[in-house]
Formats: C-alpha cells, sequence, structure tokens
C-alpha cells in the first residue's frame, strides 16, 4: 500500500519521476501515474481511489500544473479528504484563484533553485516528519525540516510563501514606495576651473541674469570705442606734427630775390658807394 499520492502535469513528469525515485529510495511508498495505474482499469477510478488511500500527497507545482484541470481535480479530492498537501513549487509562478482557493493554507516548499537534489533530500525528510505525525512516531528530523513542515522558517519568523494574490501585489507595491521614498545623498556636483574673462562673465550672469549679461556687452562695446577713438587721435596728432605742407617746403629750398644791402666798411668806400648807388 502507498503512502504518497504525487499529483503534476504530464509535462513534468521528468521532476516527478525524479521525486518519486527520491522518495521510494528512502523507504517511502509512492503512487503516481500512469506507471501505478493498472490496465483494463478506469484511469479516473484509479486516481480516486489513489488519493483516498494516500496519507499524504506531492504537488509538484509549475505553470503547466497551473493551467491543467486534472491537477486541480486532484487537489480538490485531496482537501476534501483532509489529506496533508505539500506543494513543491518548481517555477516561480503564482497559481490561479481556483487553484488558490484550495492550497493557500499548506505551507510552500520552494524548489525552483538550483540544484534539485537538495530539494528533494529535504522533501523527504517533510514527507516523513508528517508520517510519523500522523501514526504518532516521535522522530527528531532536522531543524529546518521541522519549522519547514510546521508552516515557520528559522528565526521563528512567519512563512513567505504566497497565500493571497492581492496581498503579494499590495506589499511588492509597499516595499516599491519605501524604496522610493528612501533619501540618497545626492553627490556634489563638479565645477570646471574657469579665470579671466570667462570667470568674470559667469559671475556676473549668475549674479545678475540677462540684466548682467547685457551690461556686459554694454561695457564691452564702450571700451572698444574708447581703445578706437584713442588710436584714431594718436594718428591725426602724429601726422600733423611731423608733416609739414608743401608750400613751406618751397619757399625754404627757393633763395631770396630781395638785393642784400651793401655796408661801408670806410669813408672812402662810403663815398665810391654814394656816387654808384644812390643812398
Amino acid at each position: 500500500m502507498h503512502e504518497v499520492f504525487i499529483s503534476y502535469s504530464s509535462k513534468d513528469q521528468l521532476t516527478a519521476d525524479t521525486a518519486r525515485a527520491v522518495l521510494e529510495q528512502n523507504g517511502i511508498r509512492c503512487w503516481v501515474a500512469p506507471r501505478d495505474v493498472l490496465p483494463g482499469m478506469s484511469w479516473g477510478g484509479s486516481i480516486i481511489d489513489a488519493i483516498n488511500s494516500a496519507r499524504v500527497m506531492v504537488f509538484v507545482f509549475s505553470d503547466h500544473a497551473n493551467k491543467s484541470p486534472q491537477v486541480e481535480r486532484e487537489i480538490e479530492r485531496a482537501v476534501n479528504r483532509s489529506i496533508p498537501i505539500i506543494p513543491m513549487r518548481i517555477e516561480n509562478v503564482l497559481p490561479t484563484k481556483s487553484l488558490e482557493y484550495f492550497i493557500s493554507t499548506p505551507h510552500w516548499l520552494d524548489a525552483f533553485t538550483p540544484p534539485l537534489k537538495k530539494h528533494l533530500h529535504r522533501l523527504t525528510e517533510i514527507v516523513r516528519y508528517n508520517l510519523a505525525a500522523q501514526s504518532g512516531v516521535s522522530i527528531e528530523p532536522e531543524c529546518a525540516v521541522v519549522e519547514e513542515a510546521q508552516g515557520v522558517r528559522p528565526g521563528n519568523q512567519p512563512p513567505v510563501a504566497p497565500r493571497n494574490r492581492a496581498a503579494l501585489e499590495d506589499g511588492a507595491r509597499d516595499q516599491t514606495a519605501i524604496f522610493a521614498r528612501a533619501e540618497v545623498p545626492a553627490r556634489p556636483k563638479r565645477v570646471p576651473l574657469v579665470s579671466g574673462w570667462k570667470a568674470l562673465g559667469r559671475s556676473l550672469d549668475f549674479l545678475g541674469g540677462r540684466r548682467a549679461q547685457s551690461s556686459r556687452r554694454v561695457w564691452t562695446a564702450l571700451i572698444f570705442i574708447a581703445l578706437i577713438g584713442s588710436l584714431a587721435s594718436g594718428v591725426f596728432w602724429a601726422i600733423h606734427l611731423n608733416v609739414q605742407p608743401p608750400e613751406h617746403q618751397t619757399e625754404a629750398a627757393q633763395p631770396s630775390s630781395a638785393p642784400t644791402p651793401l655796408i661801408p666798411h670806410s669813408p672812402d668806400e662810403a663815398a665810391i658807394l654814394s656816387a654808384v648807388v644812390p643812398i
């Protein structure tokens, strides 16, 4: 007579057969379809009889099992017969509403992180603990297995398995909001080093905005005009003082046409001059 009924989707048969092999290697008898369906017997009748005779159901939960009507009927029969269900989740998915109605109470065994062998060893201890508890036999399994079977994780923390889809979604939104409100210190901005007119211009822009920028442009234009005026004035006076007009140069070059007066040096010369040139 078997002790464990394994419920799974036909697309997860490899995982279900591996779990069955590990359980049976540890002395736990299992019933699994289609291996244990006798030829000529009704498929549905064999499933119902196997569930009614089982003491524990191991449910291989995945996205395929989530969409399987056959799996949902098997879970419903186990719940009606008050058979303990151990959901072993091999994919990180949430159950549908119809399936969640039946498996929201038992604790989950997450087995979607490799290696699978570690999770199957844990599953074996949990199944063994449940069978012993039903028989009234006291065993001392591993501490983590006891807490897993009782629905409590180490550290007296409540189970974190998915029990309600709306609660999970609300919790995720709350956690996102908490991280969004967290105060993260802002990194200081790096200010490039500037000098000269650029530094002065940026300072004026910072202090006065557009008005300071306009004033700077006006002052730059006035300074430029003053420099041009000074240069033009210097050139004008240099030309005026150093270059003479052409008429001045002509008069200086030509000898004077006026006669040179004769000056007598003695009385005899004076008498001669008076006779030649009237005085």
